[in-house]
């Protein structure tokens, strides 16, 4: 008796089983104690009442209803009073087994899932950062213009989060509960480990950065198939361009992808239209370069907790750009960049 049919079971708690139907019980009890003891106790409640706690004309209509269409399994109909009493307690029990096997069978997911019914959110405006602890020790470095999702406390066989933005993750190493990051239809996966994901949904690519540890990466749906994940170990980079859906690894330097979460603006031979989308999450503020060649310019340069002001002072002079400040807003001009 692997799956429990209900209306044996009903009879077997009314005492009108076969022995072999009695016998087919008893070994399903043998591995499903608990479940049983539920049963029980739904039957006891009946018979300490002259009422019946439940729908009875329902339940004994469902029940009629599947022995009609399967006389073969059913149980035989006596027509005098005497059976009246059980058949109706029979009737009302399968109606309630028929919930509770809907429970039974979902409780253990329910249980995984129920932390994610309402989640956590942490957001980090343009202009500002954060370290965030989760409930796991896990520590989260979240970038300008980011956004973290989580539960309070981690159930299930995973910890997962969700990021729109850029994160560092130091996460607390456990190797019962893989961490999870989910980034669009990309996901990232590991047991105890540091690195960086940057996937703001305005950008073309989605980057994960290793720091030390191990990590896989791979789209969802992909991580039962064979070549489709993309392990990465300590100073490797996953590339992953959303236009076609592939990856590229490659070496990375450490200092330069992570010194975002030190207050630290690091460019190296950075294109003018990247640094600017930075400098606009950086410091909350929109750019608008007023020549097309401008885009061709590129830039170098460390800037560590510097005013808006110093940084554009120092990439002006250097790459022969003028700058207006407004409000919120920089608009660059210049006839091209040395």
């Amino acid at each position: 008796m692997g799956q429990p049919d209900w209306n044996i079971l009903a009879k077997y708690l009314a005492k009108e089983t076969s022995e072999e139907e009695t016998k087919k019980v008893e070994q399903w009890i043998v591995t499903h104690p608990g479940e049983f003891e539920q049963l029980k106790k739904i039957w006891n409640v009946g018979h300490s009442t002259d009422e019946t706690p439940v729908d009875v004309l329902a339940g004994k209509a469902y029940l009629q209803s599947r022995l009609d269409k399967n006389p073969q399994r059913g149980f035989q109909v006596h027509r005098n009073t005497s059976k009246r009493w059980a058949w109706t307690k029979v009737a009302a029990v399968v109606a309630l087994l028929l919930g509770l096997a809907i429970s039974l069978t979902w409780w253990n997911r329910i249980q995984e899932t129920a932390a994610f019914v309402t989640l956590v959110e942490k957001y980090s405006p343009e202009g500002s950062r954060q370290i965030i602890q989760l409930a796991d020790g896990t520590l989260v470095h979240l970038n300008a213009g980011s956004r973290l999702r989580f539960p309070k406390v981690f159930t299930g066989k995973s910890r997962e989060v969700f990021l729109q933005g850029e994160a560092f993750f130091e996460v607390a190493r456990d190797t019962t509960q893989p961490f999870i990051i989910r980034t669009g239809n990309l996901v990232t996966r590991v047991l105890g480990t540091s690195f960086n994901v940057a996937a703001y949904p305005e950008d073309s690519e989605v980057k994960v950065s290793v720091a030390t540890g191990k990590v896989e990466v791979y789209t969802e749906g992909t991580e039962a198939v064979q070549g489709e994940k993309v392990q990465l170990l300590p100073h490797r980079q996953a590339v992953f361009a959303k236009a076609n859906q592939q990856f590229q690894v490659q070496p990375f330097e450490l200092a330069s992808v992570c010194a975002w979460k030190e207050g630290t603006l690091r460019f190296m031979n950075t294109a003018l239209p990247e640094v600017c989308k930075q400098l606009e999450r950086w410091y909350g503020v929109t750019f608008e370069l007023q020549s097309e060649s401008l885009k061709a310019c590129s830039l170098s340069g460390e800037f560590h907790n510097r005013s808006l002001q110093h940084v554009l002072e120092a990439i002006s002079y250097t790459n022969g750009l003028r700058f207006e400040m407004h409000q919120d807003s920089v608009v660059l001009s210049g006839e091209g960049c040395l």
